[in-house]
């Protein structure tokens, strides 16, 4: 904010709490949404149209992982790939 160049991030990860009462957790190039959609699927969800519109399509695992330098728009979900069984 101060416009100061940081040699590395000020926290390991970032944790975001929705409304609904999922997690999202970002940590370097990585994002899991500890949910099986991103768009809270509750009454302020994002309508159909508008994920017709960016390509979203929905899946059926338990949450989402996406790697935002190779995947900027969230559309290849590597959560199966990635997952330890």
């Amino acid at each position: 904010m101060l416009g100061k160049k940081l040699k590395r991030p000020i926290r390991e990860a970032t944790v975001l709490h929705s409304a609904t009462g999922h997690f999202a957790i970002r940590q370097e190039d990585w994002v899991l949404i500890d949910a099986p959609s991103g768009d809270g699927g509750g009454h302020d969800r994002e309508p159909d149209w508008f994920q017709r519109e960016r390509g979203y399509t929905t899946n059926s695992f338990p949450g989402e992982l996406y790697n935002l330098r190779q995947d900027l728009a969230e559309r290849a979900n590597q959560y199966a790939r990635n997952r330890k069984s």
